[in-house]
């Protein structure tokens, strides 16, 4: 009965959005290390990264967006989230992380995507693109 109790309390519904929850941090410390990469890479080069990439490149005056590239990693630190700027211009940005399709996080359907732009604001949004309010949550 001990073991029956024990293999249920670690695969209960609870304790399946617990984890869903903690592996969050994963997504949010991505985005705010991105969002201070972002301002480094603003100072420098006068206009926000476009791409994720390899490689920091800066052409200036150019307009293509491959020429703006930051270099940092697509993925978060513990690899469960894809990472990736999803609009950026001279002024403005936007990051946004998404659960990896092979991980358990990706059952996390209240939180299938969280943003951070370049002012600061947190949104997150549900499998159905609506707004959440509780993925940024402690």
């Amino acid at each position: 009965m001990v073991i029956v109790g024990g293999y249920m309390l670690f695969h209960s519904p609870a304790h399946e959005k617990y984890l869903m929850r903690t592996k969050r941090v994963d997504a949010k410390k991505a985005l705010v290390n991105l969002w201070h990469e972002q301002e480094v890479y603003q100072q420098t080069c006068g206009r926000y990264a476009a791409i994720i990439a390899a490689n920091t490149t800066c052409v200036t005056g150019s307009t293509k967006e491959s020429d703006f590239t930051l270099k940092a990693s697509n993925i978060s630190p513990k690899g469960y989230y894809q990472l990736s700027v999803v609009s950026a211009t001279a002024t403005t940005y936007t990051l946004q992380a998404v659960p990896m399709a092979d991980k358990q996080q990706a059952k996390d359907i209240n939180c299938a995507k969280l943003t951070l732009d370049n002012v600061g604001t947190k949104q997150s949004f549900n499998h159905q693109n609506q707004p959440t309010a509780e993925c940024w949550q402690k």
